[in-house]
């Protein structure tokens, strides 16, 4: 048996109105589950009409009676920090639009090496390879490879390749 805090305030018809006009279907099934629920369904019921596990009905059910209908909001994940802050990151991109010379770095052109290097030297933070691609990419730079040539083709068919 389950217990749910009662609320005179929310009920299973409120609660059902609050998850239609939900746009997150995270929410919306929240809501919907904490409805019938309310209605005296039993929670496996609940469970396998929505498809979810009985334990993740009653992580609901815990969510309700902790924090009523704020706590069944869905709130997602924070994710990764970021390496660099928002200054450190334009003192990159101001960089890297010079040449790697000006920035004490044996090259003639940026790559991801060359971008790792600096980062680590300027603020002591080392990033991977794959990092270094996205930062690139958030600055607007694209990979330029070369173009294919055949060395046994004739001078006609270089050009038109």
């Amino acid at each position: 048996m389950v217990f749910l805090k009662q609320n005179p305030n929310i009920t299973p018809a409120k609660l059902r109105e609050l998850a239609t006009k939900e746009k997150n279907s995270r929410t919306y099934e929240r809501f919907l589950a904490i409805a019938l629920l309310l209605e005296g369904k039993r929670t496996k019921d609940v469970a396998v009409l929505l498809g979810r596990s009985y334990n993740t009905i009653l992580n609901w059910v815990d969510l309700y009676n902790d924090d009523d209908i704020d706590g069944l909001i869905y709130k997602s994940p924070p994710g990764n920090s970021a390496l660099l802050s928002d200054e450190q990151f334009e003192i990159v991109k101001i960089a890297v639009q010079k040449s790697p010379k000006d920035s004490n770095i044996d090259s003639n052109q940026w790559t991801y090496k060359e971008l790792i290097q600096f980062i680590e030297e300027k603020f002591s933070i080392t990033i991977k390879e794959r990092t270094a691609q996205k930062y690139f990419n958030k600055m607007g730079f694209v990979r330029k490879r070369p173009k294919q040539q055949y060395a046994r083709a004739s001078e006609e068919k270089k050009k038109n390749l």
